[in-house]
């Protein structure tokens, strides 16, 4: 973001004007190869960012409390809706209010006020460093997943125990040194649990623990889950992208002094999204919603 605010504000980073209206295949004071490099590879670099923090900001926030313990388990659902909300808000925020200042003020400070913002919650992260709470690296979970599969593969053949106690299961103590939580068997996709059936050797290719299983298991239940969500994320992408160039051939006008900004049109996604967020807030703080909410929510859930 620095570097972004920098190449639209320092002059020798910045593109000379082409004039109002006019688009810079029939501009005659092209930008050059330097100020093209710099723009976009702070797009590029926001980009990279963004794909690594997005998917660790929330598994993150959910080390940060113990599912074991009751308050904190309440807690964590807390968490994850004010965070929700804060998304959803800010969102807003950029889709109207800095756009607006891009838009008649002017792109320095519309790319100045987000990046101070950014520099802001660093350090408040930084500041809390102490405090957070760190689990010990596991290993990855694809290669548990592929010890299962191939472990049930390899006993096929083998029947399976009447009693899932005689699978094979890891200690206490063993579990808790591997900084895993057990997990109860269960009787869903049993052709995995040959995978945890003792018939031999005890290689981790050939023999793994029920944990270990059930926790192959939830990973493949959750691909349905997976798939349907392509098609709605496709359409989620095309908010900030080929929605707003729809924007452009609209009539925004809303009466005879204000148009709507082609870029603000995705806040109608987000204001409706933060009509149902406190929904959820309500539930986690046990607040007492007015009666008429109340009852559209209720017809919501029955319908649902």
């Amino acid at each position: 973001m620095s570097l972004l605010t920098l190449a639209v504000s320092v002059p020798a980073l910045r593109p000379p004007s082409c004039g109002h209206g006019i688009k810079e295949v029939g501009c005659d004071k092209p930008a050059s190869a330097l100020q093209k490099g710099i723009f976009y590879g702070a797009l590029y670099i926001i980009a990279v960012g963004t794909g690594g923090t997005k998917p660790n900001i929330s598994t993150m926030g959910a080390d940060q409390f113990d599912d074991f313990e009751p308050k904190e388990k309440q807690q964590k659902l807390s968490f994850f809706n004010w965070w929700m909300f804060s998304i959803f808000f800010g969102t807003l925020f950029s889709n109207t209010f800095l756009v607006y200042i891009q838009d008649n003020v002017g792109w320095t400070l519309g790319y100045g006020i987000p990046t101070l913002g950014l520099a802001l919650s660093i350090i408040i992260f930084l500041t809390g460093s102490p405090f957070y709470r760190h689990k010990l690296p596991a290993g990855s979970p694809f290669t548990r997943m592929a010890k299962v599969l191939v472990a049930a593969a390899r006993k096929w053949k083998v029947s399976l125990p009447n009693d899932p106690g005689e699978l094979h299961e890891l200690g206490t103590g063993e579990s808790a040194k591997s900084a895993r939580n057990r997990i109860d068997h269960t009787h869903s996709l049993r052709l995995l649990d040959k995978a945890a059936v003792r018939s031999g050797p005890t290689s981790p290719w050939v023999l793994c623990p029920v944990t270990q299983v059930e926790e192959t298991k939830q990973m493949i239940k959750m691909l349905p889950v997976l798939m349907v969500t392509f098609i709605p994320s496709a359409m989620v992408a095309q908010l900030s992208t080929f929605f707003v160039k729809q924007g452009t051939t609209l009539d925004r006008s809303m009466g005879p002094h204000f148009e709507i900004p082609p870029a603000s049109l995705g806040a109608f996604v987000t204001i409706f999204m933060l009509t149902w967020t406190p929904k959820g807030i309500c539930r986690s703080e046990q607040w007492k919603l007015p009666p008429a909410k109340a009852q559209l929510f209720r017809i919501h859930d029955e319908d649902s």
